[in-house]
């Protein structure tokens, strides 16, 4: 039978030991068994989608009703700009995108 809850890991050394993992992932491009099913998955997720692990949030994703709403009522300059502001050091020299 499976469990329909998983206890939360909040203690200081379970933390760096969690932090320890994520680190050996990113690495690696595995992740532990010894994870919680829960973030196993979301990591997968994200190495799976390449998404930069030092954001410091997750990157917003909008749906497609949501997106073309917003693509109706948006100055697309300002937030483009924004959005390459919040990644400035990712991109290959000055200018270049």
């Amino acid at each position: 039978m499976q469990k329909s809850y998983e206890i939360v890991p909040f203690d200081m050394p379970a933390q760096r030991a969690t932090e320890r993992q994520w680190l050996a992932a990113v690495r690696d491009g595995t992740t532990a068994k010894t994870v919680r099913g829960v973030v196993r998955a979301s990591w997968q997720r994200c190495l799976g989608a390449h998404v930069e692990p030092d954001l410091p949030q997750a990157p917003q994703v909008l749906d497609e009703s949501t997106l073309e709403w917003t693509r109706e009522r948006t100055d697309w300059l300002t937030v483009a700009h924004q959005a390459v502001r919040r990644h400035d050091g990712s991109f290959g020299g000055h200018g270049h995108i």
